[in-house]
């Protein structure tokens, strides 16, 4: 059973890895940028 929970989790783990979705973690963002991202985050009611 801890196999089978263990294979998944690593099926799981390599799915989320693709790559080429344009997502570029590296860049430090500004405290304006923070503040319009948070903004939007917490009055998006959807």
């Amino acid at each position: 059973m801890k196999k089978l929970l263990c294979l998944i989790m690593i099926c799981l783990l390599l799915s989320s890895c693709r790559g080429g979705d344009g997502f570029d973690g590296g860049r430090p963002i500004s405290k304006e940028e923070l503040a319009s991202l948070s903004a939007a985050l917490l009055t998006n009611t959807v």
